[in-house]
C-alpha cells in the first residue's frame, strides 16, 4: 500500500479543480538526492578516514598485523553499514516524493512513514532559482512572498541548503531541470496579472555546478 491509494491523482490531496492544468510531475532522481541532501561522498569519506586513523594507531601502538586486520574489517563493516543506511533512505525519500507542478501551484508531496503534501500557489511565490549538476539533475529554489513560512526540518530534504530562516520549497535531484524550469518559468509568466506582481516580476537565476560522481547515476 502506498501514498498513491489514497489520492486521486497522485501527488495531490485532491483532484484538479476547474481551470487548473497539470502541467509536469516527476520525482527525484535517488542517487543525486544521496549526493546532494544525504552527504553520501562527504560520510563516507570520513567513515574511510576514521577506519584509516584507526588501523595507523593500532599499528604505531605495536598491535599484531591480525589484530589491526581485525579491527578495520570490523570498522569497515560497520561502516558500509551506515552507509547503506543512508542509501535506503535516499532511495525510499525519493520514491516517497512527487513533485507537481500546474499553471496555478507547485506541489511537493513527501514523507516516507507519513504523507504531506505541500501546495505552494503561484501568488506566494516570489521568485526562482535553479541549479544543474554534471549529472543532468538539478534543483528548482522557490523564494517566497514575505508572510509566507513553511517548516525547515518538516519539509527537508526539500528546502534550500542554508536557509534556515527562510526556507525556501525546493525540487531537488530533478532530471532534466532546466526543462522542467522552462516550464515552471512559462506558468509563472502566464499567470501574471495587474493583481499578482510577484508572479509578473519572477525570474529563474541559472548557475551550473558541477558535482563529483562518486555515487553512479
Amino acid at each position: 500500500m502506498s501514498h498513491d491509494d489514497f489520492e486521486e491523482v497522485p501527488g495531490l490531496p485532491g483532484p484538479l479543480p476547474t481551470g487548473e492544468r497539470l502541467l509536469w510531475q516527476g520525482t527525484p532522481r535517488w542517487q543525486s538526492l544521496a549526493r546532494g541532501a544525504f552527504r553520501m561522498p562527504w560520510v563516507a569519506g570520513y567513515l574511510a578516514g576514521m577506519v584509516a586513523l584507526r588501523a595507523v594507531w593500532l599499528a604505531s601502538e605495536g598491535a599484531p598485523l591480525a589484530d589491526v586486520v581485525s579491527a578495520t574489517a570490523s570498522s569497515g563493516t560497520l561502516s558500509l553499514i551506515a552507509i547503506g543506511v543512508l542509501a535506503a533512505l535516499a532511495w525510499l525519500s525519493a520514491g516517497a516524493t512527487i513533485y507537481t507542478v500546474t499553471n496555478r501551484r507547485v506541489a511537493i508531496r513527501h514523507g516516507i512513514s507519513v504523507g504531506l503534501t505541500l501546495n505552494l500557489p503561484f501568488s506566494a511565490v516570489e521568485g526562482a532559482a535553479f541549479k544543474e549538476f554534471a549529472d543532468g539533475t538539478g534543483q528548482i529554489s522557490l523564494r517566497l512572498q514575505k508572510g509566507t513560512r513553511i517548516g525547515y526540518l518538516l519539509n527537508w530534504p526539500h528546502v534550500r541548503p542554508g536557509r534556515y530562516t527562510m526556507p525556501e520549497p525546493t525540487l531537488r535531484a530533478v532530471p532534466g531541470v532546466a526543462a522542467v524550469a522552462k516550464i515552471l518559468g512559462e506558468a509563472l509568466a502566464e499567470s501574471s496579472s495587474p493583481a499578482n506582481e510577484a508572479a509578473s516580476t519572477a525570474r529563474f537565476a541559472t548557475k551550473t555546478v558541477r558535482l563529483p560522481n562518486t555515487v553512479a547515476a
